[in-house]
């Protein structure tokens, strides 16, 4: 999250070191200004030492000065450069920190949407584990169903046999008797 501004604040630190490499020569170029407006009043004063000398002194500090003027000039443009640089770069910055902004609020909106969707998969879950305990003991009360249903089936196919063995026999009995088979009629 603030590797733009560490990155912002490493060009900020760069471009004010450059700026300040250039302080020398402005520095340099105030000397030379200054000493060139001492010897024009020198000159123009009246007070005039060797003319050749003047003249040399003269001609090197127009040389100078007309080398600070383009050195002053080239880091006029460079501050110019810088300027513009910093401009844009304060515009990427502020578009940065916007789109930072946008991110952090879609970021908060799917951890919302996140914790919603595992809270609704919880209460599944628990949805899911009661619907298999009733599952179960259904199945439970199923088995006891049939058990006990089977053991009526089973108690009445018994005594239907028992009552079937009891018919085979006394129907294919040799001697049936008859309780009141003494009976005249």
């Amino acid at each position: 999250m603030s590797s733009w501004r560490d990155s912002l604040t490493e060009q900020l630190v760069e471009r004010d070191t450059r700026e300040k490499q250039h302080d020398v020569m402005i520095l340099a170029f105030q000397e030379a200004a200054s000493r060139c407006i001492a010897a024009e009043e020198n000159t123009f004063g009246g007070v005039s030492g060797k003319d050749g000398d003047d003249t040399d002194e003269l001609t090197r500090l127009y040389s100078e000065l007309s080398l600070k003027t383009e050195a002053w000039k080239k880091l006029k443009e460079d501050l110019k450069i810088m300027t513009h640089k910093y401009t844009e770069l304060k515009k990427d910055a502020e578009t940065n920190k916007e789109t930072l902004r946008k991110y952090e609020k879609q970021c908060n909106s799917l951890k919302r949407e996140a914790q919603n969707a595992k809270d609704e998969l919880l209460a599944l879950q628990i949805q899911l584990n009661i619907s298999e305990e009733n599952n179960r003991k259904l199945k439970e009360d199923n088995s006891a169903l049939v058990d006990r249903w089977m053991k009526k089936v089973e108690g009445e196919a018994s005594k239907m046999n028992e009552a079937n063995e009891f018919l085979q026999r006394y129907v294919t009995s040799p001697f049936i008797l008859f309780p009141y088979s003494n009976l005249s009629l």
